[in-house]
């Protein structure tokens, strides 16, 4: 019988070709289609622990990366991955599918089949391409430069356009997919300031809005605390921005951390067997 791990990489070896994607060599089952010499549009799976006696389940991912990372790392697993890659569901619930709704939660977050089940473990691992094929590879398509990273990022996860202080957020154990250095690329300073501006005003109302339906439980304290620190975070990040493209001697370290970045990614790229 064949096994899931043989099955899911045929057909998505098979289906994603088509469209540019390519299986990296190693272990991982990451398929990688880059765009440019400075993105990378990624999908890949795992499996998880089903809580259904009798059943099997996994999770298909998408993501995108960039070459200003401190490190494109895909020797880890999509599970040690997945603060910066998204499942199915999230691409559905960001995408401009029309009447959204909530049942497609456990239809797209995870894909499961009966165990020693060949038929059903193949119908879900191909549906699971459908799924993959109609959501995720339609948003990646759009992000084809920096400015729709950042966009993209903005959409799906925020945190990971933190600017670190610190040595530009090199050798941050652990963070080493974090891509705030793009936002050197697509704003002014006054841009920057007036969106991190404009997004901290939009977090305390969710707060305080969130307070009035009793959706969290909030006192008023707390919030005002909540909104000190995020104010004091959000200072923070626009004078380090300001800094990187003020000082000169800080701007001059900036540019060759930057291409020091893109060389090291670029070279771990092709030693993955993607042409970039």
């Amino acid at each position: 019988m064949a096994t899931f791990a043989t099955e899911i990489k045929r057909v998505y070896s098979e289906g994603l070709s088509k469209y540019g994607f390519k299986k990296i060599k190693g272990k991982q089952p990451y398929f990688v289609r880059p765009v440019g010499d400075e993105i990378v549009h990624i999908i890949t799976y795992k499996t998880e622990k089903s809580f259904t006696r009798g059943y099997k389940r996994f999770v298909v991912y998408g993501g995108i990366a960039t070459v200003y990372r401190a490190h494109i790392n895909l020797e880890k697993t999509p599970r040690d991955n997945s603060a910066w890659l998204y499942n199915v569901y999230k691409f559905y619930k960001r995408s401009d599918a029309e009447n959204k709704t909530p049942d497609m939660y456990d239809k797209l977050t995870t894909f499961s089949y009966k165990e020693e089940d060949k038929e059903a473990m193949i119908n879900s691992i191909k549906y699971s391409f459908e799924m993959t094929e109609k959501f995720v590879i339609p948003q990646l398509d759009k992000v084809i430069n920096i400015k729709e990273c950042v966009d993209f990022f903005d959409k799906y996860n925020t945190p990971l356009l933190y600017i670190d202080e610190k040595d530009f957020g090199k050798g941050q154990n652990g963070y080493d997919y974090m891509e705030g250095l793009l936002n050197i690329f697509v704003y002014t300073f006054d841009e920057y300031a007036e969106k991190k501006r404009k997004a901290h005003e939009k977090w305390n109302e969710i707060i305080l809005n969130d307070m009035k339906i009793g959706r969290n439980g909030f006192t008023m304290e707390e919030y005002e605390i909540d909104k000190e620190e995020g104010r004091k975070s959000m200072e923070c990040q626009i004078n380090t921005f300001k800094k990187m493209i003020n000082d000169s001697e800080e701007h001059r370290k900036l540019m060759e951390e930057i291409e020091s970045r893109k060389d090291f990614n670029i070279e771990i790229l092709r030693n993955y067997g993607i042409d970039i």
